[in-house]
């Protein structure tokens, strides 16, 4: 966490900036995590004597603290409304914020007339003053708020905040601007303006382990989230990013002309860098390139970030306001009067906590990799999900409401899934709880045959078979009418192919491995179709026919589908017929469905005129098509002869 502002001898190099001799300071966004980002300011008398407090309670909602060295004055902003709701009258020259992460209080250098002023955020009082013995300028707090670190002259003081007292004096390079304090506490970056080097402090040690050389004179600086990133503002090549993991080697520089300060958003993939004369440049920190450009007040100074994230706030050192911007559009939602000549900027306050009202699905493999949404409020900001004690394989904030992880892998069992940020983590509830569920096996099916038809009702016998969402016959073929217990199911076949195919269950638990125990056999259906056809003369002077009955009876040993038998016509014959269409001199009868050994008749007529007297007509009818298989083509024919001799004498056989 970084608060830091710029040295008097600035103004040599800038002399068009603000009649007052300072550079304007950075201000970066520390990590998303609890409650406060930067600091504040109070007054105090220069040889008072520091004397502790008693802890207070946090302030009450979000609040902006904003040093106003040319009043030497600290201005509180709502962050609801953006109005100003203080004025505290501070010492002289006040620059550097910092505040302490249980938004209880904040600390305030006064530069000019020198120690540090403690401001209590519940009543905006100076309730304490810390004697430095010099003139304080940035300053950081560590996580554990017990330690503040002050840049005075060439040193780093180490503040304890239980009895206000300066605890070590600690020499670093010249003139720092920035003091940086990695999230983990164990190291402290003094980032030297006219050094031009950083000096890595250990704070086990109290002593400066290494010194990291910088290619030209930083203004500002701050850190990633994650404290693996040191970034510094050049006012002449612009943006530096530092690998702190290798050493502090510089891996990348956008270009920005007459930047200022930076600070970071909690994602770690956004700076936002002030720019004179009047320019918030938005960089992604991804692609290393400037994405955006705000316009703000006059000759923005200090940045900081809402605790959630999204409002990010810039001092403007000429035309005496803030600038309020939604990180979310980068644009400017608010600009708020303040104090003369403002620079220090943070943001404090105790964020709403955080809830969980909903998880869908609500359970999953043990192996993981389920995405799960989870509903809840005040999400935005959140640097940690976990499953039970499991951190998630990773988690996507969409907003306020909802975020979306993915469940790392687990033992079987129900946990509680909470979240965790500024504020506080999620307390456990009933609607948080999320259930890893083991997979299901197959142990046996039976019967293990069955007609590629389908239709055979089987039973699967397994473990963790409860809240099975489907059975498959193979790929793709979902069982129908799917009942099941713990440890058994049953479920109708779906047709298939002839051949073996594997029965597999699939639970919140994920789905069975195949297994010799889970085959099940599709056989080739067939239905021997047998076809019959009878004629019977029927004589008479006017109207005489020849009636035809035409017999389909399934043999099995499965069911017929369905079967289709035609009946050509020798001329001159034509035919009509109530159940099967006539065309082209050819008789068409479809018939199916049918059970093994049932039967069914179709019917056609065939006129006698004078035209066929004397004559003979052998009409043949033919199973020309079946579902499934017919085995037996042999009974598939049958064929009835009439012999006209007069219309009153018609014989058939």
């Amino acid at each position: 966490m970084s608060h830091d502002l710029a040295e008097p001898a600035d103004r040599l190099r800038h002399p068009r900036r603000p009649a007052r001799p300072h550079r304007p300071p950075t201000h970066p966004a520390p990590p998303a995590r609890l409650i406060a980002l930067v600091a504040a300011a109070a007054l105090v008398l220069a040889g008072l004597i520091a004397q502790a407090v008693p802890a207070a309670a946090a302030r009450p909602g979000v609040a902006v603290y904003v040093a106003n060295s040319g009043s030497n004055t600290v201005s509180v902003i709502d962050a609801a409304n953006n109005t100003t709701t203080a004025t505290v009258p501070v010492g002289r020259g006040p620059y550097g914020l910092a505040a302490n992460h249980a938004g209880t209080r904040v600390y305030v250098a006064n530069f000019d007339s020198g120690g540090i002023s403690v401001l209590d955020t519940a009543t905006d009082a100076v309730v304490a003053t810390i004697a430095t013995g010099g003139a304080p300028f940035a300053m950081a707090i560590d996580p554990t708020d017990t330690r503040l670190y002050v840049a005075q002259g060439n040193s780093v003081l180490a503040v304890d905040t239980a009895t206000n007292t300066v605890a070590a004096t600690i020499a670093v390079g010249t003139g720092p601007i920035a003091v940086l304090v990695a999230p983990d506490g164990a190291h402290v970056y003094a980032v030297n303006n006219a050094g031009r080097s950083v000096s890595v402090i250990t704070t086990a040690t109290g002593v400066v382990g290494t010194t990291i050389t910088l290619p030209g004179t930083p203004d500002g600086a701050a850190l990633s989230p994650d404290g693996r990133r040191l970034y510094a503002v050049d006012n002449q090549s612009g943006l530096w990013t530092l690998d702190l993991t290798a050493g502090g080697l510089l891996v990348a520089t956008v270009p920005i002309t007459d930047g200022s300060n930076v600070a970071v958003d909690p994602t770690g993939r956004r700076a936002y860098v002030s720019a004179f004369p009047a320019e918030v440049k938005v960089v992604d920190l991804v692609t290393n390139t400037v994405v955006d450009s705000v316009p703000v007040g006059g000759y923005p100074a200090n940045l900081t970030l809402h605790v959630a994230g999204r409002y990010v706030y810039t001092t403007n050192a000429q035309s005496g306001d803030v600038s309020v911007i939604d990180g979310t559009t980068d644009t400017v939602v608010a600009t708020v009067p303040v104090g003369s000549t403002p620079y220090g900027i943070v943001v404090v306050g105790v964020p709403q906590p955080r809830t969980v009202t909903s998880v869908r699905p609500d359970s999953g493999p043990t192996a993981g990799g389920t995405s799960v949404t989870v509903t809840g409020t005040h999400l935005t900001g959140t640097t940690a999900v976990v499953f039970g004690t499991t951190p998630a394989a990773a988690f996507t904030v969409v907003d306020d409401t909802t975020l979306i992880a993915t469940a790392p892998p687990g033992a079987p069992g129900t946990v509680d899934i909470t979240v965790s940020g500024p504020g506080g983590t999620s307390a456990g509830s009933a609607a948080d709880r999320y259930t890893y569920v083991p997979a299901p096996t197959v142990t046996a099916v039976s019967p293990n045959s069955g007609p590629d038809t389908g239709g055979t009702v089987v039973t699967v016998t397994g473990t963790d078979l409860a809240g099975t969402t489907g059975i498959t016959f193979g790929p793709g073929r979902p069982a129908t009418a799917v009942t099941c217990t713990a440890t058994t199911c049953t479920a109708t076949a779906p047709p298939g192919p002839a051949g073996q195919v594997d029965v597999r269950v699939t639970t919140a638990g994920g789905t069975s491995a195949t297994v010799p125990a889970d085959h099940y056999t599709y056989i080739a259906s067939a239905a021997d179709v047998s076809v019959v056809l009878q004629a019977n003369g029927v004589g008479g002077l006017f109207g005489a026919h020849i009636d035809y009955t035409v017999t389909v009876t399934n043999r099995g040993p499965n069911a017929l589908a369905s079967a289709t038998v035609t009946a050509p016509l020798p001329s001159p014959m034509t035919a009509t017929s109530p159940d099967c269409t006539v065309a082209n001199r050819t008789v068409t009868c479809t018939v199916g469905p049918l059970a093994k050994g049932a039967a069914t008749t179709r019917h056609f007529t065939a006129p006698i005129d004078l035209l066929n007297l004397g004559l003979g007509y052998e009409v043949t009818a033919s199973r020309t098509a079946s579902t499934p298989n017919d085995p037996n083509p042999g009974n598939n024919t049958s064929s009835a002869s009439c012999t006209v001799i007069t219309s009153l004498l018609i014989l058939c056989s």
